[in-house]
């Protein structure tokens, strides 16, 4: 998963200033919504549920686009992260105040959301003395225990 931050820690993609408040809610200061990259349907091949993305040697990488579950919804958390991350203009700390919170225990039934306990994890790491991107890094992808149902999802069988 280190790949898959690594992408969602690159600053290509610039904020949208939105006056949405810290919830997402309406009202409220400022908040720096995504602006989603377009799709890169240039590695994607294949139709139906499941696309291959890459067959490289012995390994295939597929998506299922139709696939939701907790995994699924930490990795949207994470792209609203990353999507929103355009450093030195909007910090990790910026973007993790103003991020859509989940309204639920079952993120994966939501819009995409990251749940309050993931910020205020992310929060407590930075005030140990991580730096913003050691702390996402802890948060959501070693210790990602802030996220319902990803610990069980990860030791499943």
């Amino acid at each position: 998963m280190r790949w898959c931050l690594l992408l969602a820690l690159s600053a290509s993609c610039s904020p949208i200033p939105s006056t949405l408040g810290p919830d997402g809610g309406a009202g409220g200061g400022t908040s720096f919504l995504p602006r989603l990259p377009p799709v890169l349907n240039t590695f994607i091949f294949g139709t139906g549920t499941t696309k291959l993305l890459a067959d490289v040697s012995n390994a295939r990488v597929e998506i299922d686009p139709t696939q939701s579950d907790a995994l699924t919804a930490l990795g949207e958390c994470a792209d609203l992260l990353s999507y929103c991350y355009a450093p030195p203009t909007v910090t990790l700390a910026q973007c993790f105040a103003t991020v859509r919170l989940c309204t639920t225990s079952a993120p994966w039934n939501e819009a995409a959301c990251c749940p309050l306990d993931c910020r205020t994890a992310f929060t407590t790491a930075v005030e140990a003395g991580l730096s913003p991107n050691a702390a996402l890094e802890k948060v959501l992808f070693t210790e990602p225990d802030c996220f319902p149902g990803v610990r069980t999802a990860l030791e499943a069988p």
